[in-house]
């Protein structure tokens, strides 16, 4: 009994560990693929000209957002198919499918005070939800989209969804 309560301690401490350090650490390396995949496909479309970018329409389609996150993740040919990115008219979607299971994430971006902000992000998949929050997706995209911005010196005045591109 001694030695099977010494394992089942072990076992618990174990999960605990995980639970204490994993779980940040996930989220921290998720969140940073997608930053930098979005951040990347911003720098591509609004490419700093001289030091300075000039104002105007920039397109952000979801082909270079996922091209984006496929390089961040460095994914498996066999698993490409898995990643998703929509951008449909009434909102973004991002996230994976795997085996028949989805972890979709969906928001609505908008220009607010010259910035970007995702509103609405949300996930039907509650155990995704705990290991990865909304609102974790959500400020990695609005970062990586404000941080150029500000680093140009632009404000985002408005924000267009179209069938496959943000405008």
């Amino acid at each position: 009994l001694i030695g099977a309560g010494a394992i089942l301690g072990f076992c618990l401490l174990g999960c605990i560990l995980v639970f204490v350090a994993g779980f940040p650490a996930f989220r921290g390396e998720v969140r940073e693929g997608i930053h930098d995949a979005v951040a990347t496909e911003v720098a591509r479309q609004i490419p700093a000209i001289s030091g300075t970018v000039p104002p105007g329409d920039y397109t952000l389609t979801e082909d270079g957002l996922e091209a984006g996150l496929r390089e961040n993740f460095d994914e498996d040919e066999g698993n490409k198919q898995d990643l998703v990115v929509r951008i449909l008219t009434t909102q973004v979607e991002i996230g994976i499918t795997s085996q028949g299971q989805d972890a979709i994430y969906t928001g609505v971006p908008f220009a607010e005070d010259g910035e970007l902000v995702m509103r609405d992000m949300e996930t039907d998949n509650g155990f995704v939800s705990f290991l990865l929050p909304p609102n974790t997706i959500a400020g990695a995209i609005e970062d990586a989209i404000n941080n150029h911005l500000a680093a140009n010196n632009l404000r985002l005045d408005s924000v267009t969804l179209g069938d496959g591109e943000i405008v």
